[in-house]
């Protein structure tokens, strides 16, 4: 039998060849189905969370939560309000340093992959698979702007998912510059510090622009876990990781060798800011600040705690610094005299054996240990002041101060508190004389007075130092602060409704009880109308709206809102130049006097101290062109007496004259005299009297 065999007529290399082109075509058919179901999957899974996720409309609207800044009028940083402390900085101004150690740690690969790196996820799943643990993260930068943005700390598949679809969202709408500005501005660096700006001034107390090479590498190595690195509670965790931070900045090549082993070795350099809850400079005038900025958001349609406002006051930082420096001091005095006192009034060593067990076997004589009975006495029952200077001429204020301790007690007794002016308030019933054709040289009986009073007991007023009898001019009355003779002149020469309608027109707005005792300062009224009102008379009567607020700034530096000044006539100037002049005789020689023979100060000023029954109130209010200054002293509860000749000059004139000599020798203010009004014949008012020093009045 014949076999027959048959020969292939292809060749070797070509059945190889179709084998490989039939074993690419299956694999080929295979990989675009396991895409096209891939796709079709992460289709439906990006349905599943569609809802979830920010619309294109909230992508192109970022807002980032930022600090608004307060200043003072010759810029001084104030304050700063905030839900998240936050400054916008440009990705131009942020130093280069900065920008590449952030994006050497968190994500190198930044300006290559498309909001998701899937490098870098196949990296992060291979080490963790051979760690067994999750050792490695894949979140680019634009993933981490996506989760601070919009999503809370949900569980992580969830998140994760939302997160990649949003980067890739935001990778369409923004460009890498942008992206990355965005995510410097908002990242948290801990300690209350969001984005670069802020957490430079926070741990440097510096502008981002000056950053070292080595603080740079500080602040990027936060980012991951802030807490755990925080340079000021673990300064060598905080130093290791920066290193790690450099180490991966020269493997990348951004820097070199020598810039690696130099910064690596540097110190860390802290000079930490104050932390967040920081009163600021002037805490009782920031808080009307914010309050009236509370006012204005519904208006004007901005957002005071979130938008980067910049709001510029009326406040003089450097005045304030002598107010709060002189406050503090005086009351340091006053305590060593009044905190024994009240600790007494408690019950003393009782009182500290029931609330401080503790400190009454410690310590064996409490009372003479003023600064612990500061630290444990009742704010409400200590000593307080307040005080605040407006410029007259246009009604701002310079400087307040609301009380002792804005912490402990927030309650602003400059603005809020309405409280008896005693003799403060003798020179509105002077001027309405005036008003009613009377002169400075028109005399008054100085006798005693009985009122009258339906069902009451007749009412015997007595001058301060119990003397009476005899008649004197009204300047003199004024000068030596006689009760019985300012009684009678609003019984007899002005009723007590025209006082009360000059006091309105003065801008005094608390209630004004009609009857007698007004005139010596029985009804309340509130310090800063007192020292507006003061002001004006030496602008000739052109009373000026005090305000907080010159103007407001978006973020990007445009207008919002401008205070338009405010004034009116509140007196005619001649009257107001009157009175002014023989307010000026109570410096120069009236109860005042210790101005000028104490505290040597030689400008033009007028004033008038305040002492109420029972020596419960002490003022002091006084005024030159520039400044209206006024002081009050005094408890919180009205009954109670500061003590026996505590009088206005005595515990609150000495903070008005410090105050002002201080402010003169800075030349904030400089000596000028009060101008005199065409109105006024001079001839009948001598310019340089003859002082006539007057003793223990009030």
């Amino acid at each position: 039998m014949k076999t027959t065999i048959k020969y292939s007529t292809k060749s070797v290399p070509e059945q190889q060849s179709r084998s490989w082109f039939r074993f690419f075509l299956t694999w080929s058919i295979v990989g675009l189905v396991l895409f096209l179901f891939g796709g079709v999957g992460v289709y439906l899974v990006y349905l599943s969370f569609r809802s979830d996720l920010p619309s294109l409309s909230q992508l192109e609207r970022f807002q980032p939560k930022l600090a608004s800044k307060v200043f003072s009028q010759d810029s001084v940083l104030l304050h700063e309000f905030f839900v998240e402390k936050r400054e916008f900085i440009p990705l131009s101004k942020i130093p280069k340093n900065l920008q590449n150690a952030v994006l050497s740690i968190e994500d190198h690969r930044f300006y290559q992959h498309w909001g998701v790196d899937l490098i870098g996820i196949g990296r992060a799943l291979f080490v963790n698979l051979l760690t067994r643990r999750k050792s490695q993260g894949a979140s680019t930068i634009t993933q981490q702007l996506a989760r601070q943005l919009y999503f809370g700390p949900e569980k992580w598949v969830t998140r994760k998912i939302k997160e990649q679809f949003t980067a890739i969202q935001i990778e369409k709408t923004y460009s890498k510059d942008e992206i990355l500005e965005m995510y410097l501005t908002q990242v948290y660096f801990g300690h209350g510090a969001y984005g670069v700006g802020a957490a430079s001034r926070r741990f440097f107390s510096k502008d981002v622009t000056t950053l070292k090479l080595h603080e740079a590498a500080l602040l990027a190595g936060l980012i991951q876990t802030p807490g755990r690195h925080s340079p000021l509670n673990f300064p060598e965790q905080a130093k290791r990781r920066r290193n790690i931070v450099l180490k991966r900045m020269y493997e990348l090549n951004v820097i070199s060798k020598e810039q690696y082993d130099q910064a690596k070795n540097s110190p860390l350099d802290l000079y930490p800011s104050a932390p967040n809850d920081d009163l600021g400079i002037a805490p009782y005038f920031t808080e009307l600040v914010r309050q009236e900025l509370e006012e204005k958001n519904d208006v004007y349609q901005f957002d005071y705690l979130q938008d980067g406002l910049t709001i510029y006051t009326t406040l003089n930082a450097k005045l304030q610094s002598v107010l709060d420096q002189v406050v503090q001091n005086h009351m340091k005095e006053l305590d060593k005299r009044f905190h024994p006192q009240i600790y007494r009034s408690l019950g003393g060593d009782y009182w500290l054996r029931k609330h401080y067990p503790d400190l009454a076997k410690k310590y064996r004589d409490v009372s003479k240990n003023i600064s612990l009975l500061d630290s444990i006495l009742p704010e409400s029952k200590k000593l307080q002041i307040a005080a605040v200077a407006i410029d007259p001429r246009n009604g701002r204020v310079l400087a307040m101060v609301g009380g002792r301790n804005f912490q402990r007690s927030k309650f602003n007794r400059a603005v809020q508190s309405t409280r008896q002016p005693g003799s403060t308030f003798k020179p509105f019933v002077y001027l309405t004389a005036l008003t009613k054709g009377k002169t400075p040289d028109d005399l008054v009986s100085n006798a005693p007075i009985v009122i009258q009073i339906p069902g009451q007991k007749a009412w015997r007023p007595k001058n301060y130092d119990g003397k009476y009898g005899g008649t004197v001019t009204y300047r003199n009355a004024l000068k030596r602060s006689l009760n019985l003779c300012t009684i009678r002149v609003m019984k007899d020469v002005t009723g007590i409704d025209a006082v009360i309608d000059v006091a309105r027109s003065m801008g005094i707005t608390t209630p004004l009880a009609r009857y007698l005792p007004l005139a010596i300062g029985s009804s309340g009224v509130k310090l800063i109308e007192m020292v507006n009102a003061y002001g004006a008379w030496g602008q000739n009567g052109i009373l000026a709206q005090w305000h907080f607020i010159e103007s407001v700034h978006s973020n990007q530096g445009d207008p919002i809102f401008v205070y338009k000044p405010t004034r009116k006539v509140g007196v005619e100037e001649q009257y107001a130049y009157l009175i002014t002049d023989m307010l000026r005789d109570v410096i120069n020689g009236g109860t005042g006097y210790a101005i000028r023979s104490k505290y040597q100060f030689t400008g033009d000023c007028a004033g008038k101290t305040g002492t109420t029954n029972n020596f419960t109130d002490a003022w002091f209010i006084g005024y030159t062109p520039q400044v209206s200054l006024g002081v009050w002293v005094g408890f919180d509860d009205p009954a109670q007496s500061i003590g026996n000749r505590q009088t206005g000059g005595v515990i609150a004139l000495p903070v008005w004259a410090e105050t002002i000599t201080k402010a003169f020798e800075k030349k904030l203010f400089f000596d000028e005299p009060f101008k005199v009004p065409a109105s006024i014949d001079t001839t009948k008012i001598p310019l340089k009297r003859q002082i006539e020093v007057v003793e223990g009045a009030e």
